[in-house]
């Protein structure tokens, strides 16, 4: 399955402290006014965290692209210990009621105790995470709306 560039939310973020913006954000006018739906944001971790007792990951819409105006938060990813953020862990979000879209969507990170020196994580937006298994998958937790 081939994921367009404008679904790619975290190219590879290293995440090193609280209230980090997701590298990338979408643009819903760039990419037709709304998601197929159903669908699905699935975060993979491509490389293990240290140091932090847990990390928060949030997906927030808002009306401009810095998601910094008046930011809503559509879903998390829940509070993940360390010890879940191994290197290929899995974890999946449903996309929430078009509904309460603004235009730009992206990850807002909240970090838990001391701030790691490594990790990395990519997301992405995909129709359906069974169909995207990745490459070092250990497991894939899923997460409501």
């Amino acid at each position: 399955m081939y994921i367009d560039s404008q679904l790619l939310v975290e190219p590879g973020v290293t995440v090193r402290t609280n209230g980090v913006i997701s590298e990338n954000v979408i643009d819903l006018a760039a990419t037709g006014g709304n998601y197929d739906a159903p669908g699905f944001f699935i975060m993979q971790v491509t490389q293990a965290f240290n140091n932090l007792t847990t990390l928060e990951i949030d997906l927030i819409t808002d009306d401009i692209a810095a998601l910094t105006s008046a930011p809503i938060q559509l879903g998390s990813f829940g509070v993940i210990p360390l010890a879940s953020l191994t290197l290929g862990a899995n974890f999946v979000l449903p996309i929430p009621d078009a509904a309460v879209f603004k235009r730009f969507h992206g990850l807002k990170y909240t970090v838990v105790g001391t701030a790691p020196t490594t990790g990395l994580v990519v997301c992405k937006v995909v129709p359906d995470y069974r169909m995207n298994a990745m490459i070092g998958s250990t497991a894939i937790k899923m997460f409501s709306k």
